[in-house]
């Protein structure tokens, strides 16, 4: 209350008071002395009730304050804890940093290894190498292992010239090919396939570069620098599209190569995060003639939570216990094949059976819509073929040309 209030009230009881100690007598038979008396009393209650008064306006005026400054206290303090939080957050990220850096120093030092074996084991390319030739008809399906060796000897000079400038030019590019899941035909893996260009961006066929590559000793660069391509589009897509898988082939050539093997194992090692991932695909003949050192590292990365899937099946009289002690969780096998009444497992009965061992069956190399029908029939839930898609780069271009790995084809 302001000093003119405090007046206004003071001069009201006053005159109150006056009024009492004068008027009293006219209305109540007392004595004057007895209304003057009366007077006081009314200006003494007077006094104290504004005392009180202003006293509890001052009471209340100071809890106001003190909750005020308890207040910014409480924001000052919320406000330190912020800071706190941003400073871990801070040697977080710095430590995270540091982790990036070694992960990023690994993959270096795979690229490095990949040139090394493009320098040691090709030779340098000629200086007039490099020009694709004529342009081949693409196979419906390709091959893993292709047709190319039946070519001209020129001819196959120039494939090995083509493979050795894409490896030393980064022209290797990544294609992926669906894993659908039926009946609904959705999107849910994908295989991870390379695919070689030339000097003028012709993509060369792997029918025509594959035996080349694998006769000059190319064949495990190419999967490893596959393998590279993989980890970089897993490390871009982050947190989308958790439930998908890339398969990427391990050749017998990688598996056997004292040098990047040991490496290949200790970084996934140290990886785990890829588990979720990545699926290593091997083929069934390299399965069954692993040695003893590389099966035990393979069951080492099983234990760590990567998956293996077993490809180019050529018979099902499987060892179903030794595959799953070594971590294979796929089976790929091509639909003629599957519905083939061979082999110690009824067609029907196959799925059934590797899932009591907790494997999925794939069916490969689906490319006509009976097929499907006879996959229906068989209860499989997972195909591949190009009826559901060919290989497409990972990112395309608005001509189709292939571009950086950056995002997984549309489902």
């Amino acid at each position: 209350m302001s000093v003119f209030n405090h007046l206004v009230v003071f001069g009201s009881y006053v005159a109150i008071a006056a009024a009492v100690g004068v008027a009293l007598p006219d209305y109540v038979p007392l004595e004057p002395e007895a209304a003057r008396w009366a007077g006081i009393g009314v200006l003494v209650v007077g006094v104290q009730a504004q005392l009180l008064f202003s006293w509890l306006g001052y009471r209340r005026l100071l809890l106001d304050r003190v909750d005020g400054v308890a207040h910014e206290v409480k924001r000052v303090a919320a406000l330190a804890e912020l800071n706190a939080e941003d400073i871990v957050a801070l040697s977080d990220q710095m430590n995270a940093g540091d982790a990036e850096s070694e992960r990023l120093i690994s993959e270096l030092k795979m690229v490095q290894t990949l040139l090394t074996q493009v320098v040691a084991r090709s030779g340098p390319a000629e200086a007039d190498g490099g020009k694709a030739p004529a342009k081949r008809g693409r196979s419906r399906q390709a091959s893993k292992t292709g047709a190319g060796a039946g070519l001209p000897a020129e001819a196959q000079d120039q494939f090995r010239d083509i493979v050795r400038n894409a490896l030393a030019d980064n022209r290797v590019d990544l294609y992926l090919q669906p894993i659908v899941g039926l009946p609904n035909r959705r999107s849910r893996h994908y295989e991870c396939f390379s695919r070689v260009r030339d000097e003028t961006g012709q993509v060369i066929f792997p029918s025509d570069y594959l035996p080349v590559a694998a006769s000059a000793g190319l064949m495990g660069t190419l999967d490893n620098l596959l393998l590279v391509r993989c980890i970089q589009l897993v490390r871009r897509l982050g947190q989308r599209r958790r439930g998908v898988r890339l398969f990427c082939n391990i050749s017998s050539a990688s598996l056997h190569d004292g040098e990047f093997f040991p490496q290949f194992i200790d970084y996934m090692s140290s990886n785990r995060g890829f588990a979720d991932r990545l699926v290593f695909e091997f083929s069934q003949a390299d399965i069954a003639s692993l040695s003893g050192e590389v099966a035990h590292s393979l069951a080492a990365l099983a234990r760590q939570g990567y998956q293996f899937s077993m490809d180019q099946v050529t018979h099902k009289d499987f060892e179903l216990a030794a595959l799953a002690e070594l971590g294979v969780r796929f089976v790929k096998i091509d639909h003629d094949l599957m519905i083939a009444d061979e082999g110690d497992i009824h067609p029907r009965d196959l799925k059934e059976v590797l899932a009591r061992h907790d494997m999925t069956l794939i069916a490969a190399r689906v490319e006509a819509e009976d097929t499907v029908i006879d996959l229906l029939d068989h209860n499989v839930a997972f195909a591949q073929g190009y009826l559901f898609g060919e290989p497409r780069p990972a990112r395309e271009g608005p001509r189709r040309e292939p571009q950086a790995v950056e995002a997984l084809p549309a489902s």
